[in-house]
């Protein structure tokens, strides 16, 4: 719903910059989503505007959380696994 409004209203694409290792472009997506739900409901206040705001907000909050975990144990099996390789231990 949000994407096509974007499409209809001619709005570039932005570039969100996050140094981290997990961000990616689902993570760009849903960050404008939300900002656009955001946006949306400010012009007109709704309850099917603050619903829609409400969800878009919770898929960044999972999305970003889970990407975050997933960074940080990825990164700590990769430190295991190098201490496991350098000290011979199985």
């Amino acid at each position: 719903m949000i994407e096509i409004e974007n499409m209809k209203s001619g709005l570039r694409e932005r570039s969100i910059g996050n140094p981290n290792s997990w961000w990616n472009k689902e993570c760009n997506k849903v960050i404008k989503n939300r900002r656009m739900a955001l946006s949306t409901f400010k012009k007109d206040e709704c309850l099917n505007k603050w619903v829609e705001y409400k969800r878009c907000r919770a898929v960044t909050k999972k999305l970003s959380t889970r990407r975050e975990l997933v960074s940080k144990f990825s990164a700590r099996v990769l430190i295991d696994l190098l201490v496991c390789v350098m000290f011979g231990i199985k």
